[in-house]
C-alpha cells in the first residue's frame, strides 16, 4: 500500500465521451479490504467482478473471506476472540443522473421510489458512485470478552440487503486506482451456539446453554464498509457504471425512437379519443332532440285520440251493460223454466201419492 502511495496521482476527471468500451478481464476485476474490521482485529480481503465486459455494465459479483484464527495458549485465557466469515454479494452501481420531469427518463414521483431514485433535477454528488445489492454469508465463531460473561460459540447463516457508495482516491501513472467506500450490510440471521464461561481457578471454560438454529428477531448489522477498493486494471472508477443512454449512441437512438414512437401513439390515442368523444356527444344531442320530438309527437297523438277513446270507452261500457242485462234475463228465464218444472214435478208426485193412497184404502175395506 506505500509504494502504491508514493506513485503520482492524477486529478479526478469525469468520463463524459459518448464511447462504448470493452473491457478486459483484469479491468473489470478490483480487490477490497474493509480498513473497519481491521481496526477491530479481523483481517481481511474481498475480491469483486463486473459481470458484463461494457464500460455502460453496472451489475458485479464479490466475494469476501474474514478470518482470525485461534491464538496458540497453554491455558484458558479470559477473553477468547475466534472468527471465520465467507461471504457472497451482488451489487448494482448507478450514478446521478440530471433528467427534466418528463422525457424518456423522468424523475420518480412516489416517496419509496424517490428514496433510491438516481433521477434528480440537479446532481450533488456527479462524482460519487452508489449502489445496491444483497449478501449471504456464513460464520463461525467463538467469542468473549469478558471474564464475569457468558460467551458463545456458534455458527450464523445470514442474507440481507447493502447500500452505500464509492468515490475514488487516486488515480496512479499506470491508470490504476485506489477508491474509497462507506456503506453497510443487514438483513435477518439464523444461529446456533452454546453459552460457556470463564472459569479463572480451573482454567477451563465451562458449557452453559444450548441454541440450534434460532432465527433472530430483529435485523443484524453484517458489516459496516469502511473499505480500500484497488482496481488492478488500468480503467478507473470515473470511466466504469455509466448509463449505457450517455455511452451508446444507437441504444440513444433506439431509445428516443421508441420513445418518439410512445409519444406519437398517445398523442393519436389523445386526438382519436378527442374525435370519437366529439362524435359520441354530436351523436348523442342529435338523438336525445329526435327522442324529444319523437315524444312529443307521440303525445299529440295520444291526446288527439284521446276523444276517440272516450267513445269507444263509452260505447264499449253501454255494450258491457246490455250483455249483463241480457245474461240477466236469460238467467232469470232458466230460473223461472226451472221453476215451473220443479211445480210440475210435485205435482205429478202429490197425485201420484193421492193415488196410491185410495187404493190402499180400497184395498183395506175389501178385506
Amino acid at each position: 500500500m506505500m509504494l502504491l502511495a508514493c506513485q503520482y496521482s492524477y486529478a479526478q476527471i469525469l468520463e463524459t465521451s459518448h464511447k462504448v468500451d470493452t473491457l478486459t478481464l483484469v479491468q473489470r476485476t478490483t480487490l477490497r479490504t474493509n480498513v473497519f474490521n481491521w481496526l477491530i482485529g479481523i483481517p481481511n480481503i474481498g475480491v469483486e467482478f463486473d459481470i458484463n465486459n461494457k464500460n455502460w455494465n453496472r451489475w458485479s459479483v464479490g466475494a469476501e473471506v474474514k478470518y482470525r484464527p485461534a491464538g496458540k495458549n497453554t491455558y484458558a485465557q479470559p477473553v477468547v476472540y475466534n472468527y471465520f466469515e465467507a461471504r457472497l454479494e451482488g451489487r448494482t452501481y448507478w450514478r446521478e443522473r440530471q433528467v427534466q420531469a418528463s422525457g424518456y427518463l423522468g424523475r420518480h414521483k412516489h416517496w419509496l421510489d424517490k428514496i433510491f431514485s438516481c433521477r434528480v433535477k440537479n446532481p450533488s454528488h456527479p462524482k460519487t458512485v452508489f449502489y445496491r445489492g444483497g449478501y449471504v454469508s456464513y460464520s463461525n465463531y467463538s467469542l468473549l470478552f469478558l471474564a464475569n460473561a457468558a460467551g458463545r460459540q456458534g455458527q450464523a447463516i445470514q442474507a440481507g440487503f447493502t447500500w452505500g457508495f464509492v468515490n475514488q482516491l487516486y488515480q496512479f501513472r499506470d491508470n490504476t486506482s485506489l477508491d474509497f467506500e462507506l456503506g453497510i450490510s443487514a438483513g435477518p440471521a439464523v444461529v446456533k451456539y452454546n453459552e460457556f464461561t470463564y472459569d479463572e481457578d480451573n482454567a477451563c471454560y465451562p458449557a452453559g446453554k444450548s441454541v440450534n438454529w434460532k432465527p433472530e428477531l430483529y435485523p443484524v448489522i453484517n458489516d459496516v464498509h469502511v473499505s480500500l477498493v484497488y482496481r488492478i486494471g488500468d480503467y478507473p472508477l470515473t470511466k466504469k457504471y455509466r448509463w449505457r443512454y450517455d455511452v451508446d449512441l444507437e441504444f440513444m437512438a433506439r431509445m428516443d425512437s421508441l420513445y418518439q414512437k410512445r409519444e406519437n401513439d398517445h398523442l393519436n390515442k389523445l386526438f382519436r379519443d378527442s374525435v370519437y368523444e366529439a362524435a359520441a356527444r354530436d351523436y348523442k344531442n342529435l338523438y336525445d332532440s329526435l327522442f324529444d320530438v319523437h315524444q312529443k309527437l307521440y303525445q299529440e297523438s295520444i291526446d288527439a285520440m284521446a276523444p276517440q277513446r272516450d267513445t269507444l270507452s263509452s260505447s264499449k261500457n253501454s255494450a258491457d251493460e246490455t250483455a249483463i242485462m241480457s245474461k240477466e234475463a236469460l238467467n232469470s228465464k232458466k230460473k223461472q223454466k226451472k221453476q215451473q218444472k220443479n211445480k210440475k214435478g210435485n205435482a205429478a208426485r202429490k197425485e201420484n201419492a193421492e193415488a196410491l193412497e185410495t187404493t190402499t184404502n180400497e184395498e183395506g175395506g175389501e178385506q
